[in-house]
């Protein structure tokens, strides 16, 4: 009842912030072009995210530690998979801000109950004012392979793959700190990213009283042709504590073809990223994984997807490995509705296996700033 409350109440201030925004504007076309009703003439927005879920599972578990991750986790049935504030604004004009809140459903007392977590997903402020050179500070994800950084509503599929919350836990890593990047001076579209934040992600650095985290990416772009384009990806992340230190390396690969095809829209994607972990500590922990798949778009507004991902990990002396196979069906009615259907099936090297149902109604309201290629 405590969610349903608050559920309605955000309804009608969402509402009731629409129709002031509306009045709003009508007022700002009767002001000077350099002015706003705030005084500035800066660009602006905010937009949310709606992502509301079904699940269903069938699975086989001997070990409690399975079935921790993606569309195996949590409860079944409905529930609110994420809602997703964002903020946009250029704070003057050397200075833009981006400020992302994540508000989600997190099991209660009872198998069907729910309690609201308000999560700081990114607020990350960046200048303007140097020419092919931008610097970052504030909490943001980290620029690593080539999904860590995406937001849950502009994943491939429904949750996060395996390969990233065996890597980084079941959210992106997201750390405060700083970074740059820069255009490489290649005859080719080429970007750098450095970063250097706090390390408090459990999943991959070792508690430390001192010491920073630091990652680096190199991102490439190619035109093949007119229709046809390339990104290949090279990603480190390194932490020295006391006791040793956290080393990731990963590398990541995306063809995407678009065309009309008698007037229609056609796009293939496929897309590959290979991560390996080593975490040195009291214990040695390594890993590495594989995560590759497809889209394809077979009618205007219907697509097809598949994946598959391996993780092999081992601590001391335990290895272990898992698959998963997914299947998706996306109906996408407008730029702002999507409607997705996926089946996922995953299997362990000690025998045990489940399967999952996941159907999600992925909405858009107001603004939201172009994701990434």
């Amino acid at each position: 009842m405590g969610f349903l409350k608050f559920y309605l109440l955000f309804s009608l201030l969402v509402s009731h912030s629409l129709i002031l925004n509306a009045q709003a504007l009508d007022k700002v076309e009767e002001l000077p072009k350099s002015k706003t009703l705030l005084g500035r003439d800066f660009k602006s927005g905010f937009g949310i995210n709606a992502l509301t879920l079904f699940k269903h599972k069938n699975h086989h578990y001997q070990h409690e530690d399975h079935g921790d991750h993606g569309g195996h986790s949590g409860h079944e049935g409905f529930s609110l998979q994420e809602l997703e504030f964002h903020f946009s604004s250029e704070v003057d004009a050397y200075l833009r801000a981006n400020v992302a809140l994540g508000l989600h459903s997190e099991e209660g007392g009872g198998s069907h109950s729910h309690n609201v977590k308000l999560d700081i997903e990114e607020v990350i402020f960046e200048t303007l004012f140097i020419p092919s050179v931008t610097l970052y500070f504030g909490k943001m994800n980290t620029r690593f392979g080539k999904m860590n950084f995406v937001h849950t509503h502009a994943l491939p599929f429904i949750t996060r793959s395996f390969l990233q919350q065996s890597m980084f836990g079941e959210e992106a890593l997201s750390e405060v700190g700083v970074g740059l990047s820069f255009l490489a001076p290649l005859p080719w579209f080429s970007e750098v990213f450095f970063q250097a934040f706090q390390p408090t992600n459990e999943v991959v650095f070792h508690e430390s009283e001192r010491g920073l985290a630091y990652s680096l990416k190199f991102k490439n772009f190619w035109d093949l042709s007119s229709s046809t384009t390339i990104e290949w990806g090279q990603s480190a992340l390194y932490f020295q504590h006391d006791q040793g230190h956290s080393f990731l390396w990963g590398s990541d690969l995306t063809l995407k073809w678009q065309r009309f095809v008698n007037g229609k829209p056609r796009e293939l994607v496929l897309s590959s990223e290979f991560i390996s972990k080593n975490l040195k500590a009291m214990d040695h922990e390594k890993s590495y994984g594989l995560n590759n798949w497809a889209r394809y778009q077979f009618l205007e507004k219907w697509f097809l997807q598949a994946q598959y991902e391996f993780v092999n990990s081992k601590e001391d002396s335990i290895l272990e490995t898992q698959q998963t196979y997914s299947a998706l069906l996306a109906f996408k009615l407008s730029e702002y509705t999507l409607l997705r259907l996926q089946f996922d099936h995953e299997t362990h090297s000690d025998g045990d296996s489940g399967q999952s149902i996941l159907l999600q109604a992925n909405i858009s309201l107001g603004s939201h700033p172009a994701h990434e290629y």
